[in-house]
């Protein structure tokens, strides 16, 4: 495949991944999201990269390492839109209401979920940063994440309208080796554990997915890209 292929692929995914005011429409050179989504991982690497930029330069204005935290944290949102940090709201707000958002109290609940999802992945950036190597771990983590997302994609019960088209299983299986590549290079310990952890989770979310009659349960899978993430960072910082 051309390189330049390989960077309009990148900029697919970061056109649906992120809020970046990409000019052209990468799609007229005729790649398909279906060719591209293998970047997903590369593009979460460059998420948790702007994290990391973040907390490292707050971190090096002297602020605490929860302040930082908040700073990365920031970074990221004002990078992604806060998609992933809404869909895990939105998933246990739909755990918690069996009519989801439709009606005040699942608003309600969603919007404390959302607080909550926000201020536990703060901490655990946090508490991550005490472990040293804060970029690597950054970095590592959204990786990790972003390749799980991949994955629910791929094993989605059924397809909706706003839902992208289902990842090819070679796009999913490219996605994986670069997240594992990506994380073993800069993950300071806890690769391993990192790697299990979210891969049980994404596992488990799926699986409750295609369940029958789980129209409730397939709510979840946007959330696995959050929910890997915070559990890579715990991962990494019970590692000894």
């Amino acid at each position: 495949m051309p390189f330049a292929h390989y960077l309009i692929d990148i900029a697919i995914c970061l056109r649906r991944l992120t809020w970046l005011p990409l000019p052209a429409d990468p799609s007229e050179e005729g790649r398909t999201f279906e060719e591209a989504c293998w970047a997903y991982p590369a593009v979460g690497a460059g998420i948790g990269g702007v994290a990391a930029i973040a907390y490292l330069a707050a971190h090096g204005l002297g602020l605490a390492h929860g302040v930082a935290a908040v700073v990365a944290l920031a970074a990221s949102v004002a990078v992604t839109g806060a998609g992933p940090e809404r869909a895990l709201a939105r998933a246990a707000g739909a755990l918690v209401s069996p009519r989801g958002e439709d009606d005040a109290p699942g608003a309600e609940r969603t919007l404390i979920a959302l607080a909550l999802v926000v201020l536990f992945r703060a901490t655990a950036i946090a508490a991550a940063a005490g472990t040293g190597a804060v970029g690597g771990i950054l970095i590592g983590a959204a990786a990790i994440a972003y390749a799980c997302q991949l994955a629910a994609l791929h094993a989605a019960p059924d397809r909706e309208a706003e839902t992208p088209p289902r990842p090819p299983l070679g796009a999913v299986a490219a996605g994986l080796a670069i997240a594992a590549a990506i994380s073993l290079l800069v993950l300071p310990q806890g690769w391993l554990a990192a790697v299990i952890v979210a891969g049980v989770a994404t596992g488990a979310v799926i699986y409750a997915a295609r369940r029958p009659a789980a129209s409730s349960a397939r709510r979840t899978l946007p959330a696995v890209l959050a929910l890997a993430e915070i559990l890579v960072l715990l991962a990494v910082i019970a590692s000894p």
